[in-house]
């Protein structure tokens, strides 16, 4: 099983548990996520990163200084991570197709 799967499955549980949470969620089935676009397009992507050892990735500072963030004392530091920032692109276009965002709202009504 790849690596990406790994991590991101969680944003869409077992097909089981994907079927009865949608429909109570609504009437229309929503595909899993690991059969989207944007997940074919992070495998594909991962296959490229893969081929770039951690190390070579860390001397670059401009890549580094682009995986951080800050927010309300809160830091956040990609870098030390096989990702690029195309990598966070495509995850937020994943999390955009699978509509995490209203999800999320709908846990917050339950």
């Amino acid at each position: 099983m790849h690596r990406l799967h790994q991590s991101l499955s969680h944003l869409h549980p077992h097909p089981t548990a994907a079927t009865s949470t949608t429909t109570s969620m609504s009437s229309t089935k929503k595909p899993l996520i690991n059969t989207t676009q944007s997940w074919k397009k992070l495998e594909q992507h991962q296959q490229q990163t893969d081929k770039h050892h951690l190390r070579d990735l860390l001397k670059d500072d401009q890549r580094n200084q682009s995986l951080t963030a800050e927010y309300d004392n809160i830091y956040v530091d990609y870098s030390r991570q096989r990702v690029t920032p195309e990598t966070l692109k495509m995850l937020v276009e994943l999390a955009k197709e699978a509509d995490v965002n209203g999800k999320s709202k709908c846990l917050c009504c339950l």
